[in-house]
């Protein structure tokens, strides 16, 4: 105890007598809120929430296009399934009747399901392939050419699906050629 009276009245010799009131802490300029700050904080958080934004709108249009695909497959096996069941199977080609069995179009589902999905396509050509199933669904292929570069082949193949309720699934693939699903016909 002696040791702290003696060290303060030492300092009190060396500094002088402490005059408190005149030892104030300096003031700190309030900056939180200026014009600037606030101008720089929405821009980044704006900047944030686009880029965002950006970045989940290609997944959600890939998961939607995935789930549709996987939809169209479970749906044509049971179309599929109906057709044996029933011997309702029935197909064409470029409008004339084509004799088809069940165990060349459980290959062609094999091959589409292996071929997985490509682009979306919205029209229909004249010709190609119809398959009708008896429970009012369809299946069409027709012959599409390639337009990106670098492709293995010429052609790819366009099917389209179509439901009994008129729910529709069409696409395009380069991993399957349309003479080689359905040219042995």
């Amino acid at each position: 105890m002696q040791r702290s009276f003696a060290h303060a009245s030492i300092c009190r010799l060396y500094n002088g007598p402490m005059d408190t009131s005149s030892h104030k802490l300096p003031r700190v300029p309030d900056t939180a809120h200026s014009p600037q700050r606030d101008w720089l904080l929405w821009g980044v958080l704006g900047t944030a929430i686009l880029m965002l934004v950006a970045a989940l709108i290609p997944l959600i249009l890939a998961s939607r296009m995935s789930h549709r695909h996987h939809t169209y497959l479970l749906d044509l096996s049971g179309s599929l399934v109906y057709a044996q069941d029933h011997g309702s199977l029935s197909a064409t080609r470029d409008g004339e009747p084509l004799r088809v069995t069940s165990s060349q179009v459980s290959r062609l589902y094999e091959e589409l399901a292996d071929a997985g999905m490509g682009h979306p396509c919205s029209e229909e050509p004249a010709g190609g392939t119809c398959l009708t199933f008896g429970d009012g669904s369809s299946l069409s292929l027709w012959a599409v050419p390639i337009t990106e570069g670098g492709r293995a082949y010429d052609e790819g193949v366009a099917v389209r699906y179509v439901r009994a309720d008129g729910w529709a699934f069409c696409y395009d693939t380069d991993q399957a050629r349309y003479d080689d699903l359905v040219g042995t016909w």
